[in-house]
């Protein structure tokens, strides 16, 4: 069953059409990779979702509720959280501190925690792996490093729904398979405190390195000139002819 619902999307800059008409459907412990070509709309499309722009025109529906118009702490406290492209952590703090502040937030029907936030913290920092890093400056972290800090951030807000955009970016392969790992664990074990029963988060992966996210995702949208151009499982999609042509090229991934 989807818990996420785009109808209709639209935005528009001027004249220019950034997102077009985009609707698609993500269900609970689904991992859906969103790719296309640079410029095809996909961080317009994942800043809508998670209320950091609002659409021209459409519905975003979350959990059964309309969200179109909520601010983005509103919707973060009904269980969408993510990161972008770029990471932005606070540098002068050490990790713990960067994960302590997203603890504090209240999650709408979150359950009760009577565990202090730097027990919270702790906790997600060794689920992500990097507990041995609590006392270490955000500012003198590597990119892997940071890229593990920017989802134990998210992941401290206890979401439904994580959107990552660009995860590998920057990091080196064995970096981009603990990082792989990393999201496959998450999706598995999810927040303890949700307030949903089933556990497992369900993302949403915007990544141009192919070959590393059709290794770890169920279903993929293409986007192309801010429409959807298909939708299908990983071996469908690499095998369209509107994908091969517009993105992947003949020599494939």
């Amino acid at each position: 069953m989807s818990f996420l619902q785009v109808k209709g999307l639209t935005k528009r800059f001027g004249g220019i059409t950034a997102v077009n008409d985009v609707s698609f459907s993500v269900r609970r412990n689904e991992i859906v990779g969103l790719i296309g070509p640079n410029g095809a709309g996909k961080s317009t499309l994942v800043q809508m979702l998670m209320r950091a722009q609002n659409p021209d025109s459409g519905k975003i529906y979350f959990h059964g509720e309309d969200i179109t118009r909520l601010n983005n702490w509103q919707a973060v406290h009904r269980g969408i959280a993510g990161s972008f492209q770029c990471t932005r952590p606070f540098r002068r703090l050490p990790v713990i501190a960067n994960v302590m502040v997203p603890c504090t937030v209240r999650r709408t029907g979150k359950k009760e925690v009577k565990t202090s936030t730097q027990i919270q913290a702790i906790e997600i920092m060794k689920k992500v792996g990097i507990p041995h890093l609590a006392k270490t400056l955000a500012a003198k972290l590597s990119q892997g490093d940071l890229k593990r800090l920017e989802i134990a951030r998210a992941l401290a807000t206890c979401p439904d729904l994580m959107i990552l955009d660009e995860p590998f970016g920057g990091l080196n392969p064995g970096e981009i398979e603990m990082l792989s790992q990393l999201i496959k664990d998450l999706r598995a074990g999810g927040c303890s405190d949700s307030p949903l029963d089933s556990g497992g988060l369900s993302m949403i992966i915007i990544e141009h390195k192919l070959s590393e996210l059709m290794k770890i995702v169920d279903r993929v949208v293409v986007l192309c000139f801010g429409e959807i151009i298909a939708e299908g499982t990983p071996a469908e999609v690499t095998q369209n002819e509107k994908v091969i042509e517009a993105y992947i090229g003949k020599e494939g991934i």
